[in-house]
């Protein structure tokens, strides 16, 4: 969700993410608890802005976010997993460098 909508501040779109899959079985956001139009589509990324520029800005984003990379290189997601465990109260400081957030 903190990356969805970051990509969307920088863009200026509107970024969601649709389809079978895209909420979480029995959870809040449906309404009267029946199935939305396209829950059963397969699941994808709908992008809506003001100009075509912020579109395939935005869509360039989720295209490298889409990108599977081994966890030991993903930077994106270890800075996820430290700044989880800062809010946790479980970051142990040592395991990761201070600048870039390595082990």
């Amino acid at each position: 969700g903190k990356t969805q909508k970051e990509m969307e501040q920088k863009t200026g779109c509107k970024i969601a993410i649709r389809g079978k899959g895209s909420i979480k079985e029995g959870a809040r956001g449906r309404r009267d608890g029946k199935p939305m139009e396209g829950d059963f589509d397969p699941l994808h990324v709908v992008i809506t802005g003001d100009d075509q520029g912020s579109v395939d800005a935005a869509a360039d984003m989720v295209q490298r976010m889409l990108v599977v990379i081994d966890d030991d290189q993903n930077v994106h997601k270890q800075n996820q997993l430290r700044e989880l465990a800062l809010l946790n109260g479980t970051l142990k400081d040592e395991e990761f460098c201070h600048l870039c957030a390595e082990k």
